[in-house]
């Protein structure tokens, strides 16, 4: 599977020659600190930060990449948004912020935290994919205990622009669903709407020109579709997005990267209502 979108990327080395990208949305803070902040209990690495004690992840130690020779005292910590556990990833050197279109390979280079691999200024970049990292470091908070069989004849239609956040969020929902189609814009969607055969929609709410909550004002306006499910996914937290999740009639809101949460909702949306597909 190869997909193309540009993307706001941070490059980061970790300890060795690899080079690593992260969405750079994804990032709340980049910490610099000296390996002699760290504070080890049992196992596990932990860094003393506002106030809180954040747990500190090694990639090496969960990833299917190279183990250093020596670490050294210089050290940089990237702490995600809105993690149901906060955690850190430690790196070794910032290389710089890049504005790119993206051209992820997902078949080359795989394994637990990659998401898959592109090429940026003629140098190999394996992108990060944070979520199944922490699945794999605290799968008793970040991953789902099991996926139910009772969704696995449902189509989902799933809207959302950023790459990595489209084949991270369509992984998940292929565990739950049938079959998931993928589409990039508000356009896309309604005219595989059009086509019918959907028995639910998932759609980030920033999309560009129609936004997410335009789409769903459209489905509810519609004869044809103003019953099917809609779930509105958002990168980041905001008092007004919820009200406008409410004005439109959302089914259901809440950040993208919750998985646990996610499914949960999914769940109780159908159990509120029979699924049912969208063609006349």
């Amino acid at each position: 599977m190869r997909s193309s979108d540009s993307e706001s990327l941070l490059l980061f080395r970790n300890e060795g020659l690899e080079l690593f990208a992260i969405n750079l949305s994804t990032v709340a803070r980049i910490e610099r600190i000296k390996a002699s902040d760290i504070e080890h209990i049992g196992r596990g690495e932990y860094l003393k930060l506002g106030g809180r004690s954040l747990r500190l992840v090694r990639m090496h130690d969960h990833m299917p990449i190279a183990k250093p020779e020596q670490a050294p005292e210089d050290l940089y910590v990237l702490v995600p948004k809105l993690l149901a556990k906060p955690m850190g990833i430690v790196a070794t050197q910032i290389v710089d912020t890049v504005q790119t279109v993206v051209e992820l390979d997902r078949e080359t280079i795989s394994g637990v935290g990659i998401l898959g691999s592109t090429f940026i200024n003629n140098a190999l970049v394996l992108l990060v994919d944070i979520y199944s990292l922490f699945e794999s470091v605290d799968p008793e908070v970040f991953k789902p205990a099991a996926f139910p069989d009772r969704f696995r004849h449902l189509r989902a239609l799933l809207v959302d622009n950023n790459v990595f956040f489209r084949t991270v969020e369509s992984d998940f929902l292929r565990k739950i669903f049938g079959e998931v189609v993928e589409v990039r814009n508000a356009a896309q969607a309604w005219e595989k709407l059009a086509e019918g055969n959907f028995h639910v929609v998932i759609s980030d709410v920033e999309l560009p020109g129609t936004s997410g909550f335009d789409l769903c004002g459209k489905v509810r306006h519609s004869e044809r579709h103003k019953h099917l499910p809609f779930i509105g996914l958002s990168a980041r937290q905001d008092q007004n997005h919820e009200s406008l999740a409410k004005e439109t009639q959302m089914d259901a809101y809440q950040m993208k990267f919750d998985k646990v949460k996610l499914l949960k909702l999914i769940e109780s949306i159908f159990d509120r209502k029979t699924p049912r597909l969208t063609q006349s």
